[in-house]
């Protein structure tokens, strides 16, 4: 079991244990090693303390590279997002996401 020396203002990544996951940062940090990020109460190894029910969420110190591809990654849903949403397109700017996606 791996200890995370994390303090107040840290960036962490939280896997809310349904295949999701985010970057917050750490609240509080507690004497004893537990720390506090969205309310929620970790132990020292990065897992939720007192879950009650559901799939426990667990947290790890986020890279500055992580931080980025999550950050692009967002950036890509919601782009994605939005393609599904569209209900027209001009000629000019079918043909240039066209090409957009063949370049992949």
């Amino acid at each position: 079991m791996e200890k995370l020396n994390v303090k107040k203002g840290d960036k962490v990544i939280v896997f809310d244990g349904y295949g999701g996951s985010r970057i917050s940062e750490v609240e509080k940090v507690k004497d004893t090693g537990s720390f506090k990020v969205n309310g929620i109460v970790y132990s020292m190894d990065g897992n939720e303390k007192f879950k009650t029910f559901g799939a426990p969420n667990k947290v790890k110190l986020a890279t500055e590279k992580e931080i980025e591809r999550m950050e692009q990654l967002k950036v890509i849903r919601y782009v994605l997002m939005k393609m599904g949403c569209c209900t027209s397109l001009t000629y000019e700017q079918a043909v240039a996401i066209d090409q957009i996606l063949k370049s992949e």
